[in-house]
């Protein structure tokens, strides 16, 4: 996906999605799961650049690796995290 079509896919949402949470869905295990969005920047040494979308696991490896200090509101990889739901979760 290119950076212009992810900016024309929001265009049609309403300003009631203003404050809803994004979130990334991935698979772990051959299991979907969602995990919180929680930065977007650009890949570091790469040609061409390319825009890169992180979400709560990139942010505890970059922690945990001393690349970065623990964000407000940090998640602890060893604690689970109730927003990270599996599709074996009920309800979800």
């Amino acid at each position: 996906m290119k950076f212009k079509e992810l900016k024309k896919s929001t265009l049609y949402q309403t300003s009631d999605f203003d404050d809803m949470e994004v979130f990334l869905c991935v698979s772990r295990g051959g299991k979907k799961q969602l995990e919180p969005l929680c930065f977007m920047g650009m890949a570091p040494g790469v040609d061409p650049v390319m825009i890169v979308l992180g979400g709560l696991t990139e942010i505890q490896r970059m922690v945990e690796a001393g690349e970065m200090s623990k964000p407000e509101g940090y998640i602890e990889s060893s604690v689970s995290d109730p927003t990270l739901f599996d599709e074996s979760d009920e309800g979800h």
